[in-house]
């Protein structure tokens, strides 16, 4: 169990603007399976966010730089970042299929805590370098949807959703007859 105190970490998110500014994910355009999402401390007992997935499939993969289909990855995003809020807003509601003003602090205590409703879900990510004015480079992240059933199986493959352990919803084929 995190030691972190959510309601001071996600006080303010209804205010935040979304804006996705990250780094420790590599540039290129992914589909991409949720694991986990949790709220922690590093080592400096600094706050953070990370959004932990598997590569499923690669759209582009910046030359060759980016990740490899099966790859785990986690996007960190860190509270003493200005655009943590936004940043934290922007993805749980591409996630959720929310409109933002719907991630609040009870969207952000459930998408952090023990439920994991965002565990399972694909996403297509974005990610490209931006460099900063005092000329480092960042990771700008973009979680543009959540992936369809149909569309996952035929961008991605049933081999592939089924070696990273990717179960479908089962179509009723009754559904159509009612």
């Amino acid at each position: 169990m995190s030691s972190v105190d959510i309601d001071d970490v996600f006080g303010g998110i209804t205010e935040a603007k979304s804006m996705l500014q990250t780094s420790y994910m590599k540039p290129g355009h992914y589909y991409m399976v949720v694991r986990k999402i949790k709220l922690d401390k590093n080592r400096k007992k600094k706050i953070f966010v990370a959004i932990e997935a598997t590569v499923l499939h690669v759209l582009d993969g910046d030359n060759g730089q980016g990740h490899r289909v099966g790859a785990d990855v986690s996007q960190i995003i860190m509270e003493e970042w200005d655009g943590f809020l936004g940043d934290c807003k922007a993805a749980f509601s591409c996630m959720l299929q929310c409109p933002e003003d719907d991630i609040d602090l009870k969207a952000c205590k459930l998408v952090c805590g023990a439920d994991q409703p965002c565990e399972g879900v694909l996403v297509e990510v974005y990610a490209r370098n931006k460099t900063t004015k005092s000329d480092k480079d960042f990771t700008v992240v973009t979680y543009k949807r959540v992936i369809s059933d149909e569309q996952a199986l035929e961008e991605i493959g049933a081999e592939i959703l089924e070696r990273y352990g990717i179960e479908l919803e089962a179509e009723d084929e009754d559904e159509d007859e009612e």
